[in-house]
């Protein structure tokens, strides 16, 4: 799993993806193009698009093979809301941090205190990047279990 540094006006935060194109729809969605991403390498993978028009939006589609980005996200639910779960306020050493604590817990709703407290202590602004990108996790993990049980 590769991580990503989300570049954004307010906290330092990271996801981490196995598709670096997963993880650019999922920061599109979060942030409505206003959200940046850099690789561990400091490579850009998506640059802030809300500020260059939609011929932007349009172009960087092409580059990465998306005709319709709502089709895209149909056909990716389970895996953009993976990306948008792991969102995590700090740096990549940060995470790492954050990893070891969470990998010592084995009780699910300690794990669910962890990551909150994580979130209250690290977000020094009124920006809710985590809170808002779980929010959409859990609504894309709803929305691919209705369609689970449509199809069945």
């Amino acid at each position: 799993m590769k991580q990503y540094d989300i570049i954004n006006m307010s906290d330092a935060a990271t996801i981490e993806a196995d598709d670096p194109v997963v993880a650019s729809v999922a920061i599109i969605m979060l942030s409505d193009g206003t959200y940046g991403l850099n690789d561990e390498d400091g490579e850009t993978v998506l640059s802030i698009l809300a500020f260059c028009g939609e011929d932007a939006f349009n172009v960087w589609m092409a580059e990465v093979g998306i005709t319709d980005i709502n089709e895209y996200i149909e056909s990716n639910l389970e895996a953009i809301a993976s990306v948008l779960e792991s969102t995590l306020y700090g740096d990549f050493t940060d995470r790492d941090t954050y990893n070891k604590g969470l990998s010592l817990i084995d009780d699910e709703a300690k794990k669910t205190e962890w990551r909150d407290h994580w979130e209250d202590e690290r977000r020094s602004s009124l920006t809710k990047i985590c809170k808002a990108a779980w929010s959409y996790a859990k609504a894309l993990r709803e929305k691919a279990a209705t369609k689970a049980e449509e199809a069945s």
